[in-house]
């Protein structure tokens, strides 16, 4: 009986230590604009984003795609429209 009793205290101080813990906010320091430029620097160096690049023209070029062929007689203001927004 005593043994489980030391159990269930121990059990329910490491809960309210983890709670605790994991509660508390996490202070993060600010980022100097040399190393933000730094950074900059380098994802562009390695062309990180380009992949990225080419995701509206293809996504407006499928929407165009998508609203010609759901409306063919709009071929002209569907064209101009994405033309001018995207």
């Amino acid at each position: 009986m005593m043994l489980h009793n030391r159990v269930r205290r121990f059990s329910a101080a490491l809960a309210a230590s983890a709670v605790l813990a994991l509660s508390s906010p996490a202070f993060a320091q600010d980022v100097s604009e040399s190393h933000l430029k730094a950074a900059r620097a380098a994802v562009a160096a390695i062309h990180a984003t380009d992949p990225f690049d080419n995701i509206l023209p293809q996504a407006a070029a499928a929407l165009e795609n998508q609203l010609i062929q759901k409306n063919p007689d709009m071929q002209e203001l569907i064209g101009k429209t994405v033309s001018e927004k995207a």
